[in-house]
């Protein structure tokens, strides 16, 4: 058997502790500085979008602000005007109503009334015999109020009468109108 012999001394190993540690601090160094770089260009967009849209609304500021000094009418001239336009586009509903139902039939009355349009009115009416109807219409055209009228639909609808006999019905005539009132005529009216 043969002894080996190592005549050699021992290379003492090198303590790569040191060498570990620093390469920790600095890879955590760089991760740091990375992140900070990253968080700084997202504000630096966030504050150039925030300055983009600052110079968008001074923009427009400034466009409307030109705008309103080159229109200068006064908030009571504002009012004025309004107000003129109003009266000259108000109807007195009550003389219409008044109208309406002076030249309604003795058993005809009103469920629905309603202004369409600035000058249109449709309405709903209920008569007990159907020539009501018709005399009703045709007063509505004899009207000095009204410029037109038409007539959509009548229809019938029974009401049980409850102190005679329970197979009597009562029929009722509902007839749905439309009117364009005569503005010219309201104003004339006024003046006197």
């Amino acid at each position: 058997m043969l002894v080996e012999i190592n005549l050699l001394t021992e290379k003492r190993k090198k303590d790569v502790t040191y060498y570990l540690i620093v390469a920790i601090i600095i890879s955590i160094l760089l991760i740091g500085v990375a992140s900070l770089k990253f968080v700084h260009d997202s504000v630096q967009n966030d504050i150039e979008q925030i300055d983009a849209e600052r110079q968008t609304v001074t923009e427009q500021i400034a466009t409307l602000q030109q705008m309103l000094d080159e229109q200068p009418i006064s908030h009571y001239e504002y009012l004025k005007e309004l107000v003129e336009r109003t009266e000259t586009s108000v109807i007195p509903s009550s003389e219409l109503l008044r109208e309406l139902v002076y030249l309604l039939p003795e058993y005809g009355y009103f469920n629905n009334f309603d202004f369409n349009h600035p000058d249109t009115v449709s309405f709903q009416v209920y008569f007990d015999q159907i020539s009501s109807v018709a005399a009703y219409h045709f007063a509505l055209n004899e009207s000095p109020l009204i410029s037109s009228v038409s007539l959509y639909s009548v229809n019938t609808e029974t009401i049980e009468l409850v102190e005679e006999r329970e197979n009597d019905f009562l029929p009722r005539y509902v007839a749905n109108f439309e009117l364009v009132v005569d503005r010219s005529a309201f104003s004339v009216k006024e003046e006197d």
